[in-house]
C-alpha cells in the first residue's frame, strides 16, 4: 500500500511542477480506483497542457531528473508488484495515468 501510494505521489509531484510552469491554467486533477477480475486500478487525470507522456517516451527521460526520473522509479515499484502502467494524452488535454496492481488472490490463486 505504502508504495502504491508512493507511485502517486511521484507523479502528483510532477503534475504540480508541471502546473506551475503555467499558473494561467487552472489544475485539475481527478484520482480514483477501481477493482476488476483480480486487478486494482488507481487512475490519476490532470488537465496540465504540457504533454506529459512526450516526456516519459523522450531519448533522455529516463536519466533526467524532473523529466522521467518519477517514471523510472513508477516503474520499478510497479514491476515488483508484477503491476502495469498505462500513460496517455487525453484528447481534452492532460494526462491518463494508470496503475494496475494483481490483488492477493490474483498472485497465490487463493482467497482474499
Amino acid at each position: 500500500r505504502t508504495q502504491m501510494l508512493a507511485c502517486l505521489s511521484l507523479w502528483l509531484d510532477r503534475t504540480l511542477a508541471l502546473a506551475a510552469e503555467l499558473p494561467s491554467v487552472p489544475l485539475e486533477i481527478e484520482l480514483y480506483a477501481e477493482e476488476d477480475e483480480g486487478w486494482l486500478s488507481l487512475y490519476l487525470n490532470d488537465n496540465v497542457p504540457l504533454l506529459q507522456v512526450r516526456y516519459a517516451h523522450s531519448p533522455d527521460a529516463l536519466n533526467s531528473p524532473g523529466k522521467g526520473m518519477e517514471l523510472r522509479l513508477i516503474q520499478t515499484l510497479v514491476a515488483y508488484h508484477r503491476g502495469a502502467i498505462e500513460l496517455a494524452s487525453r484528447p481534452q488535454g492532460g494526462t491518463s495515468l494508470v496503475l494496475r496492481f494483481p490483488l492477493f488472490d490474483t498472485l497465490t490463486g487463493g482467497e482474499q
